[in-house]
């Protein structure tokens, strides 16, 4: 048993070359993995080939399987067998990442992205997250809403701080416990 749940190792502590890990897939079980599903674990992480002069591989992480173009990773969709994704459903997946993250707007000259998180929809400008709330149409945003939605959010933003140095990204604000210091 591991950090992350269950897992198949190959090698050991005392030999020269370092043991190598990997987890358990969904459905399997330590006591009835055979050799040969045990060794499949370990073809992952796949290099898939190049796309836009980046290297794209295949694995799993602790948050699921993905796909990995340079430093960007891309989740597979639940219930698709990781092993399976080949180079172009690979780029199948960047292209579809890339359009959600391409900008549906422009505000003071920046970028205007949305995305949905943990804590529902939101548009991101200017390195500030913005929760979107139900009475917005999220997949129909107007140029108003936009507006709207980071005109409040910059002027809550404003009224928190007491001192703000945007350049360095530092600031001193006001919190419910007293004032608070931040450096980033």
């Amino acid at each position: 048993m591991g950090r992350f749940g269950p897992m198949v190792q190959i090698g050991s502590a005392e030999e020269e070359e370092t043991p190598r890990f990997a987890s358990l897939q969904k459905g399997q079980s330590i006591e009835t993995i055979t050799l040969e599903e045990a060794l499949d674990l370990f073809k992952l992480p796949a290099v898939l080939g190049e796309y836009e002069g980046k290297e794209v591989s295949v694995n799993i992480g602790r948050f699921g399987p993905y796909v990995k173009l340079g430093e960007d990773f891309i989740s597979i969709p639940k219930g698709e067998d990781p092993f399976s994704v080949t180079l172009d459903r690979a780029i199948d997946l960047i292209k579809e990442k890339q359009q959600a993250d391409a900008p549906i707007a422009e505000f003071e000259g920046k970028p205007v992205t949305k995305g949905k998180g943990r804590f529902g929809p939101f548009i991101k400008w200017n390195d500030m997250f913005i929760n979107v709330p139900r009475r917005y149409n999220f997949d129909h945003l107007s140029s108003q809403d936009i507006r709207e939605l980071i005109e409040t959010k910059v002027e809550k933003e404003a009224n928190r701080f007491i001192q703000q140095w945007p350049e360095e990204k530092n600031s001193v604000g006001e919190w419910p416990l007293g004032p608070f210091h931040t450096v980033r």
